[in-house]
């Protein structure tokens, strides 16, 4: 294979949005899914992603909103934050709606608090959650067990 080979993004789909079968103690998803929009940034990165559910009527399982570029680093781009108040982690990109949606849900699965998820990763407000930090803790919820019903 030629050339540099980029990883795509994490993305996690919603159970919710999809037809999640049991075959014995395995479960499975046969659900079709199609890349409804892309977009690239200057460095050929993935920077917007919108992904369908074809099985579903075309219902938009996914999408992570296109990234702005990076501004250069100089002086004024730090004044222009200090004047509005933010910091270099509100800086970051914040979630879809999809994206948030799926973390209420995983929080309702496990019966765990925003709260206890503001402490854990030392964040002030759940809309500044950035998309690493959100497939971190998608990852750790996808490993805690269901609370009891």
């Amino acid at each position: 294979m030629a050339g540099n080979y980029i990883p795509p993004p994490f993305i996690w789909v919603p159970a919710a949005d999809v037809a999640i079968k049991r075959n014995g103690d395995k479960l499975y998803c046969n659900d079709h899914f199609s890349v409804r929009s892309i977009a690239y940034n200057g460095d050929r990165e993935i920077s917007g992603l919108i992904i369908a559910n074809d099985s579903n009527q075309g219902q938009v399982v996914y999408e992570m909103k296109a990234k702005a570029e990076k501004p250069k680093k100089n002086s004024d781009a730090g004044e222009k934050n200090k004047r509005q108040g933010k910091t270099a982690a509100s800086n970051t990109s914040t979630l879809s709606d999809t994206q948030m949606q799926s973390l209420e849900k995983e929080l309702q699965r496990t019966g765990v608090e925003m709260e206890a998820v503001k402490e854990r990763y030392k964040i002030e407000n759940s809309s500044a959650i950035s998309e690493d930090l959100y497939g971190k803790i998608m990852a750790a919820l996808a490993k805690t067990k269901s609370k009891a019903a």
